[in-house]
This record gives C-alpha cells, structure tokens and sequence, in this order.
C-alpha cells in the first residue's frame, strides 16, 4: 500500500479512502450536501458528510435548528441505517474502523523497529534466576542485608 497517493497536491492532508459501501454513502450524501447552498464551505463537503454519516451530535443538532437543512440530516440518517443494514456495522463503528486500519497501516510503512538487544534489567534477571546461581546470590544477600541491619542497629 503506498500511503503517498493518499495526499493529494493541493490538500492540507490525506483523504482516507473507506470500502466501497462507505465511499458510495459519502459520494452521495456530499452531493446532498453540495444541493444546499451555504450548509458547508467548499471543499468540506467531504469532511460534513463523513462527521453526519459517524452521527457528529453537535453537527446534526446544528442541522436541526434550521428546516432547510432538515432534507440533508434526513438523508445522512437513512445512509447510516442502509449501512447497518448492507454491512452489518454501524457506520460509526465502520468509519473508526477503517480509520484506524489506515493509521496502522500509515505507522507500519513508516516506524522501523530496531532491535537493542536485552536491556539491563534482562541481563541481571538472567543471572539472578539462574537455577545454579540463584539461590547463592539470594543467600549472599540475606546474609548481607542482616550484616548490615546489624551494624546499625550496635550504634543506635
């Protein structure tokens, strides 16, 4: 997958794009969207559809406030249900789904995991646990921990 045809030249950021059943809600309810004018700034059509189709509550409140707006609220709710219905899914789910898939895709193609080798405290475990040198070096230090209990408590 090659995440770079994902940012389009004259965009701010990527365009994910969603399964097919999802792209096809979008397309159509960003034309919804487009037939009334004034609902959203061009170019952000999309990004409306997309919050109206998760059932943004502070967008679709907005949405009900004004009657004119009501055709596209209507719309993007039936869109929601003949998801569920076509995929199983709330769309809602669907969207943070595939959303999410692309970010672990984005951090796989991008992160590269460099092997340290074992750390400090693995290497101390790995001579503590010992099963020949374990209980010595357990012994060794009971005996020291007593020493030194000892020693203070003579100058107290």
């Amino acid at each position: 997958m090659n995440l770079a045809a994902d940012f389009p030249a004259d965009s701010r950021g990527p365009v994910i794009r969603y399964s097919p059943a999802l792209e096809r809600a979008i397309a159509l309810l960003t034309e919804a969207i487009q037939s009334q004018p004034g609902l959203a700034r061009p170019g952000a059509e999309r990004w409306l559809a997309i919050k109206l189709l998760e059932r943004d509550t502070d967008i679709l409140d907005n949405l009900q406030a004004n009657p004119t707006y009501h055709p596209v609220r209507d719309r993007a709710l039936h869109l929601s249900k003949s998801l569920l219905v076509e995929t199983g899914e709330d769309s809602e789910v669907l969207i943070a789904d595939e959303r999410y898939s692309w970010i672990n895709e984005l951090t796989r193609e991008v992160v590269e995991k460099i092997d340290v080798g074992p750390s400090a405290t693995e290497r101390i475990d790995k001579i503590v646990t010992n099963r020949w040198l374990g209980l010595p070096i357990f012994l060794m230090g009971c005996m020291f921990c007593s020493a030194f209990q000892a020693r203070f408590q003579l100058h107290m």
